[in-house]
């Protein structure tokens, strides 16, 4: 008969304990001053007191919408006397790239033109 063997018992495991972050460890390292008194609140200043609301209007900002519907009319107009340009007067590529889209390119820089100069009418009569 053969002897019995004894196992060898396994070794009770350790529970770690769980480590902190690097953010709590500084946290847990800062100094805490005990004898901390809180500031007293700032005396009400001019900005909380409530006023009568004054309006200025700066002469620059009103002239700056029939400047920007200024600049966009002129836009509209180079790109129709552009479409309305002989293709042989053009640069090849861009006379081709005219050339196969020359009504709409017409039709549409004729319209936001227009639609422009109404737009620069009202703002100019408006003000």
């Amino acid at each position: 008969m053969r002897p019995k063997r004894q196992h060898a018992k396994p070794k009770p495991v350790e529970k770690k304990q769980p480590v902190a972050s690097g953010k709590q460890r500084r946290i847990a390292a800062l100094p805490v001053a005990l004898d901390w008194t809180p500031r007293p609140p700032k005396p009400p200043t001019a900005a909380g007191v409530p006023t009568a609301a004054v309006t200025t209007v700066d002469t620059s900002s009103s002239n700056f919408l029939p400047l920007l519907l200024g600049i966009g009319l002129a836009l509209s107009l180079l790109i129709l006397a552009l479409a309305a340009t002989p293709a042989g007067f053009l640069p090849r590529h861009v006379g081709l790239a005219v050339y196969e889209r020359r009504e709409s390119i017409v039709v549409g820089a004729a319209a936001t033109a227009l639609s422009i100069t109404l737009g620069l009418l009202i703002a100019l009569l408006g003000s």
